[in-house]
């Protein structure tokens, strides 16, 4: 979609005004769409954003957020996956993006919250193709297996987060 194209259907759904735009054009963001094993089925794992957001109030969505400078797509897409899916879970989520940033290449990585329950896997599949979102921000997907005790034990399921974030409810399909 061109520039001015999205700009416009931004404007028609009363998303942005013209500056906030212009902002917005220029960055990039990062999904991380998680797949896992439940009950013995691949899974996808998303959320219900919050009614407390500015943008896309109550919708549902895989974790995902802004590229901050410096970072990797995929390095971006798992410190996003933390910060949503692992809430009140800081060694767990220092442990993981930690060793996301010292990726050796083989884009598999580990984070332990200090027992061994709270252990999370995450395996990068692979990325999509780079799409301009309505607010004309740049998104990449990236697809990523999810695996651990953490996953095996069900945590993911009806997950909620009570501090006014984005992420309302975790489910699992």
């Amino acid at each position: 979609m061109s520039h001015g194209r999205a700009r416009e259907a931004a404007r028609r759904a009363g998303i942005l005004d013209d500056d906030e735009f212009e902002k917005r054009y220029q960055r990039r963001a990062a999904i991380f769409v998680p797949l896992l094993n439940v009950n013995g089925a691949t899974s996808l794992l998303y959320t219900q954003r919050s009614h407390n957001v500015g943008t896309h109030k109550g919708q549902v969505s895989f974790p995902g957020g802004h590229v901050d400078a410096g970072e990797s797509i995929e390095l971006a897409a798992v410190r996003e996956l933390c910060e949503e899916l692992l809430h009140g879970q800081t060694k767990l989520q220092e442990s993981l993006i930690s060793a996301a940033r010292l990726d050796d290449g083989t884009r598999h990585f580990s984070g332990d919250g200090g027992d061994a329950s709270s252990q999370l896997q995450v395996e990068i599949l692979g990325t999509g193709p780079v799409v301009r979102a309505v607010t004309g921000t740049l998104c990449t997907c990236v697809l990523g297996y999810l695996s651990g005790p953490i996953v095996d034990q069900g945590l993911w399921t009806r997950c909620v987060r009570v501090d006014g974030g984005r992420v309302g409810v975790c489910w699992c399909v």
